[in-house]
């Protein structure tokens, strides 16, 4: 059996896919993180169409609502032939309202976009499954484990919320094959927003006002460009480990049957609040079988620490979606000195003296990435 991982090329966006493979070559299993992009000169509705047409994918992961990460679903939707599970990050009601005026007044994002955000249940098929992953930490411990018990994707409700740092599984795959989402909370900019509207004189009760179909979007707008918070309004983000998982967790050292096959995705996630202790944690039983993890936000300084090395020192092969001409200036010079203080730019490579790589995914279809991995 192998897996084939795909870095596809959407530019500013994201779409990564695992397809597992038997040994006879056929596709067993689709796994899918995140779907969308804001680049105008994009391939993502023909990367859809030659990969997943007619195919089952078994599980969507969404790290967060924002356009460039979901609004390729609708594409997706029409080219497949069904969506079995969609796993996405447990956002508090309060917050999704505030994250629903944004959308609407402020990002201008799609009626498609919209509808996702409101009600997933509604959006997807009835009998697909709608798991949110909770982001309380406070039931993590040092001792957390993986037993053969966890739960297979398969067995939940259609409407399931997950504890954090809970792996799940697919009956399909191999017994020790995990897939592990870890919601990230980080409500610094959505609380400041929250603040802003707060602020206004004319709100009195601001539940109301959310709610209300006429405000004065022109003076949100002017307030919301003065006040420092980033466009790319957000609250949490769905980090995604996949790979393999030793049973018992005692090991540091991964089984050379296994070295360096897993991917750590991150999505937009920001490792400046002092978030990698906390992810060293969860991942205490699989962070050595990390062999490719996506530098978040596409290669977003504020949202970059070289911390993420830490991760696993072994971890060679990195990567990055960015749109070619972004207006973002993404990704950051500082990352790429990073992996490179000579800048030895190689168009999609970056070589540093610790030989590490960094790949920059963009809309130019030979940018992809493409790894096959026997598991």
């Amino acid at each position: 059996m192998r897996v084939q991982r795909i870095i596809h090329p959407v530019g500013q966006g994201a779409f990564y896919s695992e397809r597992f493979f038997d040994d006879n070559e056929d596709v067993i299993a689709n796994v899918i993180y995140d779907c969308g992009t804001m680049s105008l000169k994009s391939n993502l509705k023909h990367e859809i169409e030659d990969y997943f047409l007619n195919q089952e994918i078994d599980i969507l992961f969404l790290s967060h609502l924002h356009a460039d990460h979901i609004n390729g679903v609708k594409t997706l939707k029409k080219v497949c032939k069904k969506i079995k599970n969609v796993i996405l990050p447990f956002i508090t009601t309060d917050d999704s309202k505030y994250l629903l005026f944004y959308l609407k007044n402020i990002d201008n994002a799609s009626l498609d976009v919209i509808k996702l955000v409101e009600s997933p249940e509604d959006y997807f098929d009835q009998d697909t499954r709608i798991i949110r992953v909770l982001s309380d930490w406070n039931e993590i411990s040092n001792n957390t484990t993986y037993t053969p018990e966890n739960l297979f994707v398969e067995n939940l409700n259609l409407k399931e919320i997950l504890k954090p740092g809970f792996p799940i599984k697919l009956k399909k795959l191999p017994s020790d094959w995990i897939f592990l989402p870890i919601n990230l909370k980080y409500d610094k900019y959505i609380k400041q927003f929250k603040n802003l509207l707060s602020s206004l004189e004319s709100i009195k009760d601001l539940s109301i006002y959310l709610d209300k179909d006429s405000v004065d979007l022109k003076k949100i707008k002017e307030i919301f460009k003065k006040s420092g918070i980033p466009l790319e309004l957000n609250s949490n983000s769905l980090l995604l480990y996949s790979g393999p998982c030793t049973q018992g967790v005692k090991k540091d050292e991964p089984s050379k049957q296994h070295y360096l096959k897993g991917c750590l995705y991150t999505g937009d996630s920001c490792f400046v609040h002092n978030d990698i202790p906390m992810l060293l944690c969860i991942l205490k039983g699989v962070k050595n079988h990390i062999g490719l993890i996506q530098i978040p936000h596409h290669g977003s300084k504020e949202n970059f620490s070289t911390d993420i090395f830490k991760i696993n020192s072994n971890c060679k092969y990195y990567f990055l979606s960015h749109g070619i001409e972004n207006r973002y200036g993404h990704p950051s010079i500082n990352i790429l000195v990073s992996f490179s203080n000579k800048l030895n730019y190689n168009r999609w490579h970056l070589y540093n003296l610790r030989n590490r790589i960094l790949f920059c995914v963009n809309e130019d279809p030979q940018s992809a990435l493409i790894i096959d991995i026997n598991i």
